[in-house]
């Protein structure tokens, strides 16, 4: 079923992932844009980008109303509430220029995410710093960096570029 973008953000949201995927050269990845897997009730637009190159990280996410959801890599996610506004993660930018610069950061990788699972293989916490034009954008789920549990492990994941070196 396809997605309704019913506000302002909503379509410039898919207009700007649309534009992004469109200036990779041809098979560099993959998007699909469809709606939010298991809310299939859920009207707003969803997307996912997944690189050919194994070693780049995924990007997905979904628009509603004013915010934006996005999960990066292999577990790390951010809200990013009043996205549609403008300047959220980048001072005096419109919506599509930061999406763009986010995207464009995630594909031309550089960064790591670190994942710690209990001792029965159960996600605890991820996380992702990404360094959008000079601006940390942190992402992730779970109690928060530092916190150390008793048996855990953890394992740590740096992506690589969408276009293989």
């Amino acid at each position: 079923m396809n997605p309704t973008a019913s506000s302002r953000f909503e379509r410039e949201f898919l207009s700007c992932i649309e534009e992004t995927a469109c200036s990779l050269a041809a098979g560099i990845g993959k998007l699909t844009i469809g709606r939010v897997p298991g809310h299939e009730e859920w009207s707003c637009p969803y997307f996912e980008l997944h690189p050919t190159n194994p070693l780049a990280s995924s990007v997905s996410g979904w628009a509603v109303a004013d915010d934006l959801n996005l999960a990066i890599g292999e577990a790390s996610e951010r809200e990013f509430i009043g996205f549609g506004q403008g300047g959220t993660v980048l001072k005096g930018r419109n919506p599509r220029e930061e999406l763009k610069a986010i995207l464009t950061t995630v594909m031309n990788g550089g960064f790591t995410e670190n994942l710690a699972f209990n001792s029965r293989g159960k996600l605890l916490y991820s996380e992702v710093e990404l360094v959008v034009e000079g601006v940390r954008v942190s992402l992730g789920i779970g109690p928060w960096l530092g916190i150390r549990w008793r048996s855990h492990s953890e394992r740590s994941r740096t992506y690589h570029p969408y276009l293989k070196d």
